[in-house]
């Protein structure tokens, strides 16, 4: 998944960047991640908004 970070942490946008072959659970990662709240690394000491790749695993107990 990658997602697009603002520069106070929320994020703007999301999407798949492989599939886990299963939509419902690409779309569970999707909507998990996109409730956290995410920091950037500044640039040059200033915040911009930035992508971010991200894997997301699954584990049954």
């Amino acid at each position: 998944m990658k997602f697009l970070i603002d520069t106070d942490g929320t994020v703007l946008d999301k999407e798949i960047v492989k599939s886990s072959g299963h939509k419902m659970q690409d779309k569970a990662a999707l909507e998990a991640t996109a409730r956290c709240k995410l920091a950037v690394a500044p640039q040059d000491g200033q915040l911009e908004k930035e992508w971010v790749l991200l894997q997301y695993v699954w584990t049954l107990d």
